[in-house]
């Protein structure tokens, strides 16, 4: 599955091999026990396992919600919703794709926290 710096897989009923560098993996997308890989100018990819084993076999991704696992490789900016209740504000993600993604509450402060202090404890 996860080789060095490269994810393999196997589609269809021939078996056929898929090899991607995982720079070229923008994110994973849980749909029940499936997961969509969306890979750079390719088409997704529906892959027969679920989210949080992808999370587990690959730590340098970051999950931001409960369907989505992302690379931070390919996240543009970071911002939050506009609101008038600050605890109804919610993370935004925009990544080089143009696609953007809410981050789930309890994820948002962490997530910021890995992503602009990676070497600090809190």
């Amino acid at each position: 599955m996860l080789t060095k710096d490269v994810f393999t897989y196997y589609e269809g009923k021939a078996r056929r091999r898929v090899c991607l560098s995982l720079r070229g993996i923008v994110r994973f997308r849980g749909d029940g026990n499936y997961t969509w890989l969306y890979a750079l100018n390719q088409t997704p990819y529906l892959l027969s396992r679920t989210l949080t084993e992808y999370e587990d076999a690959l730590p340098g991704f970051v999950r931001i919600n409960k369907a989505d696992l992302i690379n931070p490789l390919f996240i543009a900016s970071v911002g939050y919703t506009v609101g008038d209740d600050p605890l109804q504000r919610r993370v935004i993600i925009r990544l080089t794709t143009g696609e953007e993604l809410i981050c789930s509450r309890r994820r948002g402060l962490p997530l910021i926290r890995t992503l602009y202090f990676p070497f600090d404890s809190f």
